[in-house]
């Protein structure tokens, strides 16, 4: 049996790298200190890293929506939390251009952690292959857009390759297509390139089980949008055995059955609480881990599927911390405290398994019930 582990976004907004510059370096060894030991057992350990590391000459984050952060920060998320893959296509990959997408590729190359989702311009887009004890697993990373109308960061014919997109890049706006615009918005649901359909297919043909890291959704919004709920869909026909959802940056709901398997969104694993990209809405500070349990030719109804709940928090030197749910509320000596986030572990249970209990029995790793 082996045992995959995913989680969400891996934010590191301004706030965090200036709390992390200490004596003229950088060091975000302490953000992920809380929480290795939990992901030690995991055979295959996935993230999505939602930021470019581009280098400082091309200026770290400083703006809530554009992102560059320091090389350490990677390394800590491979040394410290432990992550063995990281899906690089988001809408941040290209922040700071396509210079700025090939040095974050050559840093991960050269710190040894591996990417899906992005690739050098001379390259193809391959996905990972993973395999243990006569199982092979193949990961892909695909995102709905690269926020170009924002970063203005718009990919030339011959660039098209380099980052994993559901549909065709988004033009830029004129009075000559913002009509088209408008009409694409309103109907996108039923189109995604040909690409992503190779891809499976042909990865299908190589592994045992086909993973889908998703980038999409509205961002801070516990209703899953319609484009989302349809890029699930197209995704479960195609042959996808399990889709890890990103983007939302809260915990959306998730679908267990018999031979499927897709989680909207596992909500922010990693950010500054209180910022821009993790606003006051408290449930943003908590994320899920999810645990997939296999054996070789058996099917999703006959696998062990589990999660845990993690929370973010603020320590006294201003820096974000990953704290295991439990451990938190274990510890916390603060009656009401311990009141508020029982509360909270609840809530994200439900959301998470579309349920409506009052309350749950407090535990580190919670099972799920298959579907037929």
């Amino acid at each position: 049996m082996i045992k995959l582990s995913f989680v969400g976004d891996i934010m590191c907004e301004m706030q965090q790298t200036e709390a992390s510059y200490k004596n003229g370096e950088y060091d975000y060894k302490s953000c992920f200190e809380r929480v290795k030991k939990d992901f030690e057992d995991s055979d295959l350990f996935v993230g999505n890293l939602e930021t470019p590391l581009a280098g400082e000459h091309l200026g770290y984050t400083n703006h809530p929506w554009l992102f560059n952060t320091p090389v350490e920060f990677a390394k800590a998320v491979k040394d410290e939390l432990g992550i063995d893959l990281v899906s690089t296509a988001n809408n941040h990959c290209l922040d700071r251009g396509i210079e700025g997408l090939e040095n974050t590729i050559k840093v991960l190359k050269e710190i040894k952690l591996n990417y899906t989702g992005t690739c050098l311009k001379n390259e193809t887009n391959k996905p990972f292959i993973f395999e243990k004890d006569g199982i092979k697993i193949g990961v892909l990373s695909y995102t709905y857009g690269t926020n170009a109308i924002f970063n203005k960061q718009y990919l030339k014919p011959s660039e098209k390759n380099m980052v994993n997109i559901f549909e065709e890049q988004e033009k830029k706006i004129s009075r000559y297509n913002i009509f088209s615009r408008l009409i694409k918005k309103l109907y996108r649901n039923k189109k995604i390139t040909k690409n992503i359909q190779e891809d499976i297919k042909e990865l299908k043909d190589k592994v045992d089980y086909v993973i889908m890291c998703m980038h999409s959704g509205g961002q801070h919004n516990s209703i899953i949008d319609k484009y989302t709920l349809n890029i699930m869909d197209i995704l479960r026909k195609l042959g996808v055995d399990l889709v890890v959802g990103c983007h939302p940056h809260v915990v959306q709901k998730g679908i267990f059955s018999k031979n499927f398997i897709g989680t909207y969104s596992l909500g922010n694993f990693f950010c500054t609480p209180g910022t821009s990209s993790s606003p006051l809405d408290k449930l943003s500070d908590y994320s899920i881990a999810l645990h997939v349990y296999l054996e070789k030719n058996q099917n999703l109804k006959e696998k062990k599927v589990t999660f845990s709940i993690y929370k973010t928090l603020i320590d006294d030197f201003k820096s974000a911390k990953t704290v295991l749910l439990y451990d938190l509320i274990k510890e916390n000596m603060n009656k009401e405290n311990v009141k508020v986030l029982l509360k909270d572990n609840c809530t994200i249970y439900n959301i998470f398994c579309d349920s409506k209990y009052d309350e749950i029995e407090l535990q580190k790793e919670y099972e799920i019930k298959i579907e037929e």
